[in-house]
């Protein structure tokens, strides 16, 4: 599923009242989450994706479901639970007031292997919330690691059903940690989801456009959809949007009528 990044300076340009062209550009998830694109009319805007990291890959994850590849939807469920690790050190870290650039320094640390990512987790949530972490078995969690070692390092092709289970299992590891570190790290939690748009809003001399993607993690822990339920929801925002079959990058050309309000 790709982003459809809209010229806001078109829409600006149509007078209220009157009707004229406005142009989308549809591109690629970006690792960065910054999009800088040029529309035909010449106007380069920047788009920051406010969408955590996590919630992108697990979206990643469920449109690879829909269009049947299902080992690329297993590496991108199991990148979405290792990044919300990360996600999760960093709000903790920023509750705690601890510099980014010591945090920085640590991660260089765990960077290179998912288990201590997982164990650092672990040892800092037991340190901030020690009644909060009852979560998954650890039996469960370590059924679903050897899955996904044996796809990911053995060239495993995973069947539909051992795909859908996956992801489930990953949301539910996310969905108890998510609900306490939102709760009780609210400041924490919502500077680091607008990190990225604040240093690129600061770092640039033009007003930029922050935007956020339907998130199927997003629809499953703070909406209570169930996963089936969350993914009839893409297929429809996939229809909405020109999406099936997937297409390449493209320019969209509409016919907007801007209301004076």
């Amino acid at each position: 599923m790709r982003i459809h990044l809209h010229c806001n300076k078109c829409t600006q340009a149509i007078t209220p009242g009157d009707s004229g062209l406005v142009y989308s550009s549809v591109v690629s998830h970006t690792d960065s989450g910054v999009y800088v694109v040029e529309c035909p009319a010449g106007h380069v805007t920047t788009t920051v994706l406010h969408t955590p990291k996590h919630e992108v890959l697990f979206l990643i994850a469920a449109n690879a479901i829909l269009d049947g590849y299902l080992r690329e939807a297993v590496l991108s469920f199991s990148g979405a639970l290792e990044r919300y690790f990360e996600f999760a050190l960093r709000v903790i870290a920023r509750a705690r007031h601890i510099p980014a650039d010591v945090l920085v320094s640590a991660w260089k640390h765990l960077s290179a292997q998912s288990e201590r990512q997982f164990g650092a987790f672990v040892a800092a949530w037991m340190l901030v919330a020690p009644e909060a972490f009852v979560g998954v078995p650890l039996d469960v969690i370590q059924k679903h690691a050897a899955f996904r070692n044996k796809v990911v390092h053995k060239g495993s092709i995973p069947s539909m059903d051992e795909c859908i289970l996956f992801g489930k299992h990953v949301a539910s590891v996310i969905q108890p940690v998510e609900k306490v570190l939102a709760g009780r790290f609210g400041d924490a939690h919502t500077d680091e989801c607008f990190a990225l748009s604040r240093s690129v809003s600061e770092a640039s001399d033009v007003p930029i456009t922050v935007l956020s993607v339907y998130s199927v993690l997003d629809a499953i822990i703070e909406k209570g959809s169930s996963f089936e339920k969350a993914i009839e929801r893409l297929v429809a925002e996939r229809k909405f949007l020109g999406e099936t079959p997937p297409a390449t990058d493209r320019i969209i050309v509409r016919t907007v009528k801007v209301i004076d309000v």
